[in-house]
């Protein structure tokens, strides 16, 4: 079965900065990959070039015909009620976009909220109808960047069991950027940490699911360890 994402040698540039310094990255079809790394090490960049928002780079990369994201800001239309803000752009749909809407929303936990106004929704609401939004269109390629970023943290451990069980659901690969890197461990099945534009690392994560942060002690040190960051200064 063929890769769902392939690059090799990836360069992105930003005037004199080298953002992407000749990347290789493979992910399976299916696979979760997290993406660590300090701020500016290209982690966003490469998202954004998988998503097709920028296209002014050296190297190839492949990508499925259906690939969707989520951004740290769930980038709703307030003024669209949310089951149009979900609905917007899908094709095939055939009049049916409500009901299409509808069903998605009753996944991410929504269904009453389909004729909200984006601007009436809590950070986590919107979130997932951000979410919704990217997995109505059935992709076979999610890209999610620091989709939890903005939320407190009880709602954020609540997106990640429903992140887990939408993935096993749907079964897209997912390339997912984190600074957390607990999130990361709880999630993925690989964790690729980046530097300078390069890959420094790469764990798999083989431990059952659900996971539980004790049973990663281990590895969360190595993956510290890649970041620069000792356990004193992690504790």
């Amino acid at each position: 079965m063929a890769d769902a994402v392939r690059i090799r040698g990836l360069v992105k540039d930003f005037g004199p900065r080298r953002v992407l310094a000749g990347l290789d990255l493979d992910v399976e079809p299916g696979e979760f990959v997290a993406l660590l790394g300090r701020s500016g090490c290209g982690k966003s960049t490469l998202l954004r070039i998988l998503a097709g928002l920028d296209t002014d780079v050296e190297g190839t990369f492949s990508v499925p015909e259906r690939v969707s994201v989520a951004f740290q800001q769930p980038r709703l239309l307030p003024w669209r009620r949310v089951w149009r803000n979900i609905s917007l752009g899908l094709r095939g749909v055939d009049g049916n976009g409500r009901a299409v809407a509808e069903k998605a929303l009753a996944e991410v936990r929504l269904a009453d909220h389909a004729d909200a106004w984006p601007l009436t929704l809590s950070g986590g609401e919107a979130q997932r109808v951000s979410l919704a939004r990217a997995l109505v269109r059935e992709p076979d390629l999610l890209l999610l960047d620091e989709p939890f970023g903005a939320l407190d943290a009880l709602t954020r451990l609540a997106m990640h069991h429903l992140v887990e069980q939408l993935w096993r659901e749907h079964r897209p690969a997912v390339l997912f950027v984190t600074h957390d890197v607990d999130e990361a461990l709880l999630l993925a099945d690989r964790v690729v940490v980046l530097d300078e534009g390069r890959i420094v690392a790469e764990h798999r994560v083989d431990l059952p699911r659900p996971r539980r942060r004790a049973s990663f002690a281990d590895l969360r040190s190595q993956v510290l360890s890649n970041l620069g960051v000792d356990d004193v200064e992690a504790a």
